[in-house]
C-alpha cells in the first residue's frame, strides 16, 4: 500500500499532488455548502408577518 501510494506519489509532479490534496481537503465543504444551499432553495422558512400583534 505505501509502495504503490509512493510510486504513485513521484509519477505526478508536485503542483497536481499539492492541488489533488487541495481539492481533496476543499471536497467535503463543497458539499456541504452545496446541500445546505439546496435544502435552503428547496425548502424556504415561512415568512412571519411583522405586523402580527395588531391581528390579534
Amino acid at each position: 500500500m505505501i509502495h504503490t501510494l509512493a510510486t504513485w506519489a513521484d509519477a505526478i509532479p508536485d503542483e497536481a499532488a499539492w492541488a489533488l490534496l487541495l481539492l481533496l481537503l476543499l471536497l467535503p465543504g463543497l458539499v456541504l455548502f452545496g446541500l445546505g444551499w439546496l435544502i435552503w432553495r428547496l425548502f424556504p422558512r415561512k415568512q412571519q408577518a411583522p405586523n402580527h400583534k395588531k391581528d390579534q
